[in-house]
């Protein structure tokens, strides 16, 4: 098998002279051609493919008239140059308008060993000019396409292959990446888990992250809207909203301090566009967890500004920045919070803020001003043991005869908020709270869960409070039941330990998965109380059913069920 355009080297001989001379040959090529007359090896090259016959004959080298008769014939096949088809083409399978991409082919080869040439079909109605096996290419419209590719001989480029198979390629849209970030309004913190929402030309969300940042890719020239949005409550801790925010909001509804624009939009509880003390009394309720109003918008996020507007985008915009409110926290200082655990603290609490005190039938908590404080605003959160003992109520001294006191009386619990417009700067007694022993007889175990002046906690522990006031010795580990059982709001999970150790209280669901972890530090020995207020991990609320929390001190290990109802 032979190929085109290929000199090939034919050879004959055996013929003589009988009078011994010399003799010369000639060769018949069988495609029209003839060698001159010469020695026995001629050279020849075949421009057309087929089947040719070689012949060769001979005849005298004096007497040239004396010719032989032709040979037998040599059959030549001469092959037609072909070309195989390249490999389906490598490359992306998606891409943008615009965007370069790059393809490359291959695998084609000449049967005559001649150099290759491609040439790309983009399936759009384009094609590549003749060159190398890549390219890069940019489609103009969106759509999805066919790439293939074909091969031809370098030399002989009227000799192409035919068509690979196609690799298929969706082109989208340009798009254009839109990012920013949501802080708090006075220091800066990221706030997570707030929904961009797109609309206009593009629809959809977006959602920040733990550092508050969030982004989109969006089509070019589209116009669009981004307007944040955050579930209300969600990530409020327990003391973002105090009665030192209600405070702040009566002073500036009665002329008596100053407010820059976002704390008005936080101190505005019911969003009517005017600070009235209607919306101190609002934030006042919320505050110790006393069902808001029909009207109230305490917990409510509001973003400035509202909307960010683009119009035509063309290109990326990284900096759609949104400043974030909570509304009723006034005083700022909001942060993604932790659930706040107990802390164990001896029978004298603070000189400079919580002294207790046995009046009879009666256990008695004196709640002092600190006297680097000018105190505006009281929160206490006090948790006790309602089988042992009773609460009585909150009494005022002469500091704070003026403040407005709201109670939220719980089984277990009371929540005291107090506020006024007027200043208190004696380190002296503010409230009185009072309680008696009930009808079971035992340990009173109270938990000062928080007291707070103007928004800043000044404590938060245990004490321990026996009816004939002597000290306990604890000799056995206990998790207790939690009370009250069911609950909607708050339950107290009380647990006792006879050695130091560390103590981990974590709360499950029927499917074993951890919901959240409510304590976890070294304790000593004693009883400890533990708030849980329904929530998970993330200060999400959790759906309403059956849970179980579990105890590990040291080497125990104890489990109950409680029931969470909405």
């Amino acid at each position: 098998m032979c190929i085109r355009d290929r000199s090939y080297l034919y050879t004959t001989g055996g013929s003589s002279s009988n009078l011994g001379h010399t003799v010369e040959y000639q060769f018949d090529f069988g495609d029209g051609n003839y060698s001159n007359w010469g020695n026995s090896q001629a050279t020849h090259a075949y421009l057309i493919s087929g089947e040719f016959n070689v012949r060769a004959r001979a005849r005298c080298s004096i007497h040239t008239s004396r010719i032989s008769s032709w040979s037998s014939a040599l059959l030549v096949r001469i092959e037609e140059e072909n070309i195989t088809t390249p490999s389906r083409p490598q490359g992306p399978v998606s891409g943008r308008e615009a965007e370069v991409l790059s393809f490359s082919t291959g695998g084609a080869v000449s049967n005559y060993g001649h150099d290759i040439q491609y040439q790309f079909d983009w399936g759009d109605g384009k094609t590549s000019a003749w060159g190398d096996s890549s390219r890069n290419y940019s489609y103009s419209s969106v759509g999805d396409f066919q790439v293939r590719s074909r091969a031809r001989c370098q030399l002989h480029t009227n000799i192409v292959s035919s068509w690979s198979e196609a690799l298929n390629i969706s082109i989208l849209p340009i798009e254009y990446r839109v990012a920013g970030s949501v802080s708090y309004y006075d220091n800066q913190q990221p706030v997570p888990d707030v929904s961009i929402q797109l609309t206009g030309d593009v629809t959809g969300f977006a959602t920040t992250n733990a550092d508050g940042e969030y982004q989109k890719m969006v089509s070019a020239e589209s116009d669009i809207n981004l307007a944040p949005f955050k579930t209300k409550n969600q990530h409020v801790g327990a003391f973002d909203i105090t009665t030192y925010d209600a405070a702040l909001t009566a002073r500036y509804a009665l002329k008596l301090g100053n407010l820059n624009q976002y704390q008005m939009l936080a101190a505005d509880a019911d969003k009517s566009g005017d600070i009235l003390t209607y919306d101190a009394a609002l934030i006042a309720r919320y505050a110790v967890g006393l069902t808001p109003g029909s009207n109230s918008c305490v917990g409510e996020w509001l973003f400035v500004p509202s909307v960010h507007q683009i119009q035509n985008i063309s290109s990326d915009h990284l900096s759609e920045d949104f400043i974030a409110v909570l509304i009723g926290n006034v005083h700022g200082g909001w942060s993604v919070q932790e659930n706040l655990y107990s802390l164990k603290t001896n029978d004298f609490f603070n000189a400079a803020s919580i002294k207790k005190r046995q009046l009879n039938e009666q256990v008695e908590f004196l709640f002092f001003n600190s006297g680097e404080k000018n105190t505006i605003a009281v929160y206490i959160d006090l948790m006790f043991n309602p089988k042992v003992v009773q609460y009585v109520g909150v009494y005022k001294t002469h500091l704070t005869e003026q403040f407005e006191l709201i109670e939220n009386v719980e089984s277990g619990r009371v929540r005291i908020g107090a506020y006024s417009v007027n200043v208190v700067d004696e380190p002296d007694v503010l409230f009185r709270v009072s309680f008696r022993h009930g009808k079971d007889s035992g340990e009173a175990t109270f938990e000062i869960q928080k007291y707070m002046l103007n928004g800043e906690t000044v404590f938060s522990g245990i004490t321990q409070v026996e009816q004939n006031m002597k000290e306990i010795t604890v000799t056995d580990y206990l998790l207790g039941q939690n009370y009250p059982d069911p609950f909607n709001s708050t339950t107290v999970i009380p647990f006792q330990t006879p050695e130091s150790g560390r103590a981990r209280v974590q709360i499950y669901n029927l499917s074993g998965q951890l919901v959240s972890t409510l304590f976890d530090q070294e304790v000593n020995s004693g009883n400890y109380l533990v708030m849980w207020d329904g929530s998970n991990s993330r200060g999400e609320i959790v759906t309403a059913g059956v849970y179980i929390y579990r105890l590990q001190i040291n080497n125990f290990i104890d489990t109950n069920k409680l029931l969470f109802l909405k």
